[in-house]
């Protein structure tokens, strides 16, 4: 009879350390911490419906949370319709995702001038990259300064005694080795679904912490994307890019800072984050919300944390999806609510003032901003946030300290990028 396979637990699980599995383990007994063990799921794959079905047939045992999200499920069952006719990059169905990845990434940095003008900068080379990060609000808001700094020098003769702009574009780039998007071959382990571990209380708490932790978690709204969660209809690369990012930064919570461009280091990646690369190199170039949100969510962590130059081709990719979403001549889906225009809207400015950042360092003509200085600017502060006012309709307040705050931070930035 085969031996029975040891499971760890979940202390030690959420630590990535060796666990003997004992019932206490070793580790535990000593660090003086309570010790338990995931419960055994059924075998084989859950049906389409599970999650529904779970809250259904335990509605005697569940405890409060479970009960709120049985509830929550059946008085907000109404979920956006499928946006017809489906929309392709280009109209295009036979080009997948990761050709225009790959188109991208090869025309910004191979053979291109802006790789030339990179190699003139050799004086970065001795720079450390180790910028550490203790607050995202701040590190946010300091990038509004840096750019309203940057754009004051480059447009008029002010001299910012203060004021040193550090380059961090070019530092980025400089750093950064990789020479293609996807780097083959793809492990074997990588392409097995994280998502079929996580249980649904893990699942929740990360949505919770991202929502508490992440500055660009405006760009969603909390109650839809429960209903979404727990309705089983979220698209898996939002959810990878939401785990994945909340993970690497939940590091903050612990006390311990994050550095720029840390996420270069692939061990300090998790499987979330590889996961979503996977799900990029198997897509069609569909065009949906919410794949939209995740390709631009992605993309903002990957030039502040992870590889620039991947960052970049998603934030190319963005507008490419943008422009088939309707977002540059108005012409968005009908099917559409007032909420989700909204987020559609504050996800393209995401994406549009990191570019202009990223142009106006590089001393490159931000070239979109004559197409698309009309678009409409995201709302000016909460109270004029449709989706902040449907989650606090919805009893899902922002856990984000100076949310408002945050808010308009973003408004300016859109004005200065405009």
């Amino acid at each position: 009879m085969a031996n029975k396979r040891k499971v760890s637990c979940l202390p030690c699980r959420l630590k990535k350390v060796k666990c003997n599995g004992q019932k206490p383990c070793q580790r535990c007994q000593t660090k003086d911490t309570t010790c338990t063990f995931q419960k055994p799921g059924s075998v084989g794959r859950p049906p389409k419906n599970a999650v529904v079905n779970k809250l259904v047939l335990s509605k005697n045992t569940t405890t409060t949370t479970n009960s709120f999200c049985q509830q929550f499920i059946f008085e907000h069952i109404s979920l956006t319709p499928i946006l017809l006719p489906t929309r392709y990059i280009q109209d295009s169905k036979q080009m997948s995702l990761s050709h225009h990845l790959n188109s991208l990434f090869a025309l910004y940095f191979k053979n291109n001038s802006l790789t030339k003008r990179l190699s003139h900068h050799g004086e970065y080379t001795y720079v450390s990259p180790k910028v550490e990060i203790y607050n995202l609000a701040h590190y946010f808001t300091s990038l509004t300064e840096d750019m309203a700094s940057i754009l004051t020098c480059r447009i008029s003769k002010l001299k910012l005694t203060y004021y040193s702009n550090l380059e961090f574009s070019n530092m980025a780039l400089t750093y950064d080795r990789a020479t293609s998007f996807f780097q083959p071959p793809i492990p074997l382990i990588i392409s097995l679904n994280p998502l079929n571990a996580l249980p649904p209380t893990q699942a929740i708490n990360l949505i919770e912490t991202f929502f508490s932790l992440h500055p660009f978690s405006f760009l969603l709204n909390k109650t839809m994307l429960l209903q979404s969660y727990w309705t089983d209809t979220t698209d898996p690369l939002l959810l990878t890019v939401i785990y994945g990012t909340t993970i690497f930064k939940s590091q903050l919570l612990l006390g311990k800072p994050l550095e720029l461009w840390g996420a270069l280091n692939k061990t300090k990646r998790n499987s979330f984050l590889d996961y979503a690369y996977h799900l990029l190199s198997k897509a069609s170039a569909k065009t949906t919300p919410s794949r939209y949100q995740a390709i631009v969510l992605l993309g903002l962590f990957e030039i502040t944390f992870g590889f620039p130059k991947k960052g970049m081709s998603l934030l190319g990719l963005s507008f490419m999806m943008a422009t088939n979403l309707g977002l540059f001549d108005n012409t968005m889906p009908s099917g559409l609510n007032q909420v989700e225009k909204e987020l559609l809207l504050v996800t393209f400015w995401a994406a549009f003032e990191e570019a202009i950042r990223g142009c106006v360092e590089l001393e490159q003509i931000p070239r979109l901003a004559l197409t698309y200085h009309t678009q409409l600017l995201p709302p000016t502060n909460a109270t004029l946030s449709k989706s902040y006012q449907h989650d606090i309709e919805n009893n899902n307040t922002r856990s984000f300290k100076n949310y408002n705050h945050l808010i308009e931070t973003f408004y300016i930035r859109a004005v200065i990028a405009k």
